[in-house]
């Protein structure tokens, strides 16, 4: 699976988390798609992709947190997170299989968009100040 297609299934709301496959994913998979992910998630152990995000205070890490938690219910797939001053870490993989799978990359996926978009309108509200 490559970004174009990680972004078309991000963006078809007729896919449920049941839709998508969980087949485990072999290391030279692992490495495809997290050049595909092409942003700051590592592949940690091939066992979870980590990721940690910065933010100017508590606040705003908190929101993040929030959004992600309500984006892993819609998906009905969960990430670990730690949340501390300014920082998120986020850690993933499915559970139900002890290992990487798709899901874990599409989730990825859509919380780099998330973090993408909670970023521009945060520098939208400090340019209309």
């Amino acid at each position: 699976m490559n970004r174009l297609e990680i972004e078309t299934i991000y963006k078809d709301p007729r896919l449920s988390h049941d839709d998508r496959d969980v087949a485990v994913l072999k290391p030279s998979q692992i490495d495809a798609l997290t050049r595909e992910l092409g942003d700051d998630w590592q592949v940690i152990d091939y066992d979870h992709l980590f990721r940690r995000f910065i933010f100017p205070d508590f606040r705003q890490a908190l929101a993040f947190a929030n959004d992600v938690g309500a984006l892993a219910e819609k998906e009905g797939h969960h990430p670990d997170i730690f949340l501390g001053w300014g920082k998120v870490d986020l850690s993933l993989r499915t559970h139900s299989e002890d290992a990487l799978t798709e899901r874990d990359f599409i989730l990825a996926s859509k919380i780099s968009h998330l973090s993408s978009a909670q970023r521009a309108e945060t520098q939208r509200r400090a340019s209309d100040r």
